[in-house]
């Protein structure tokens, strides 16, 4: 079983708390982490941005990252949210068996 690690941005903790539960509800993700106070810096529409952001971290089977990733699309408050994947190549085993009895069946 293959697992990851998901980077999710979002410009407010109550819509980083509404992604974690929608996605813990649907067992998508097994685990949340809601990291306040980032800063991003980026180009959007040709102009240099700077703004706070929250980080969501979630947890799950790789295999479940396509349904994440249009289950997010579908509320998150961006135009183009980040929703990207980082895989990880170990973990506790314990762990790693919670996330797969805590996510969907594949």
């Amino acid at each position: 079983m293959d697992y990851s690690l998901i980077y999710i941005p979002h410009p407010n903790k109550e819509s980083a708390i509404k992604t974690a539960k929608i996605l813990i509800e649907e067992e998508l993700i097994a685990c949340a982490n809601i990291i306040d106070a980032m800063t991003s810096i980026y180009r959007w529409e040709g102009k240099i941005v700077e703004e706070g952001e929250v980080l969501l971290l979630a947890k799950s089977k790789s295999a479940l990252f396509l349904k994440i990733q249009k289950r997010v699309e579908q509320f998150h408050p961006y135009t183009c949210p980040c929703i990207v994947a980082i895989s990880l190549d170990q973990g506790n085993s314990k762990y790693l068996d919670w996330v797969n009895k805590s996510t969907q069946n594949i």
